[in-house]
């Protein structure tokens, strides 16, 4: 950092790493990438951030990395280094000759957990508007399913429908499963092995039930601070079992 100088300006981005949609402050010295800095203004992170999103952004300047579009006819061949206009237009022609073969449902696109939200939009409208179907998928759908669908089928979207500081403000918290993201150890103990980890203050709701299948040991497990916050109770067990009991409780 030290021979990288001292930054002189910054721009606001979104972290790569996952889909989490962490804020950073990218430090530059003119086009050099001397740091990163977690936003404190990010809605998904508020100045918080993972080890890896704070400091192993060396991809950035690595040699290996590809910083100019490459093409080949098969994998038998070699990469070809191209301008952006014939690598588009290689990729079109291919893409349209697979469609006149096998029909306009041959082509498809899955976008990475890593893609921003605007980008996972443009990639669906590249399928839909232009490609004419809907074969566009993530694969953060694989991993987050049955979260998805419990989403879909209770609220009508698969997605999130609060941000994290509307949790502070909730009468009711149920935690299923619980692990670091509701820790506050992440917050309160510099020598956590989460210590500056973004968390969910679920522990700000009026009441928080929490509901895990063991006890098992260790931070994330029974010893984990939450557990023993005055307005938190457990249910151990089947979690399906606990909610069957805690539900009409709550109404």
């Amino acid at each position: 950092m030290i021979e990288m100088g001292t930054p002189e300006r910054s721009v606001v981005t979104t972290c790569a790493y996952c889909g989490v949609g962490c804020s950073f402050k990218a430090e530059l010295n003119g086009d050099q990438l001397v740091r990163m800095v977690p936003w404190k203004h990010g809605k998904a992170n508020r100045g918080h951030s993972c080890v890896k999103g704070r400091f192993a952004y060396g991809y950035a300047t690595h040699k290996d990395r590809i910083l100019s579009p490459m093409i080949r006819d098969s994998i038998e061949e070699p990469w070809q280094e191209v301008s952006w206009e014939e690598a588009l237009s290689f990729a079109a022609r291919k893409m349209r000759g697979l469609q006149e073969t096998y029909g306009r449902r041959s082509v498809g696109v899955i976008t990475s957990s890593r893609c921003t939200n605007e980008e996972t939009y443009l990639v669906q409208k590249l399928t839909r508007a232009v490609f004419m179907n809907n074969n566009t998928d993530t694969c953060a759908r694989v991993c987050h399913s049955p979260t998805g669908y419990g989403l879909g089928q209770t609220f009508g979207t698969s997605a999130g429908t609060q941000d994290f500081d509307s949790v502070e403000h909730t009468d009711v918290v149920i935690v299923i499963g619980s692990n670091d993201i509701v820790n506050p150890a992440a917050q309160d103990d510099p020598n956590s092995p989460i210590a500056g980890m973004p968390v969910l203050e679920v522990w700000k709701a009026k009441q928080v039930f929490v509901s895990k299948r063991g006890q098992g040991t260790g931070y994330s497990g029974i010893e984990n601070p939450l557990f023993f916050k005055e307005n938190t109770r457990m249910f151990y067990g089947d979690a399906k079992a606990s909610l069957d009991k805690l539900l009409p409780m709550i109404d």
